[in-house]
Parts: structure tokens; sequence; C-alpha cells
């Protein structure tokens, strides 16, 4: 079984290198990708990815505020 993941980070650079190390990975697939916590509120719930790779200082929102919304 697949597990699809979400990466939330706001510097296009590390989103896309992410992307392509888990892409390699047998069983990965990501879902989507965020750069603020509006995005990644919206992807979450429309994607209901397994896992979320939270940069914790993603802008819009503080990242122990973003952890109740993603449970």
């Amino acid at each position: 079984m697949a597990r699809h993941i979400l990466i939330a980070d706001d510097q296009p650079r590390v989103r896309h290198a992410l992307r392509l190390l888990l892409e390699q990975e047998p069983g990965v697939n990501v879902v989507g990708e965020a750069a603020e916590a509006k995005t990644l509120l919206a992807q979450v719930a429309a994607r209901c990815p397994d896992l979320v790779l939270l940069d914790w200082g993603l802008p819009g929102m503080a990242a122990e505020d973003l952890l109740v919304p993603l449970l």
C-alpha cells in the first residue's frame, strides 16, 4: 500500500529536493506541496495524506497551532 505524503515548506528548492528523494522510494506517493499554512490546511482536507512533512517555520500560522487542525 502506497503512503501518501504532503510536503509543507516555504522554500521551493526544499520542496523540490524532498519530492525528488521521496518519489524514488517504492510505495511513496507525494500528493501535494504547500508553501504556506492556508494552502497546507486546504490540501490536508482535500487529500488526506498519511504523513505531512512540516516546516516548523511555515508562514501563515505558528507550527504548534497547525498541529491541532492536522490531527
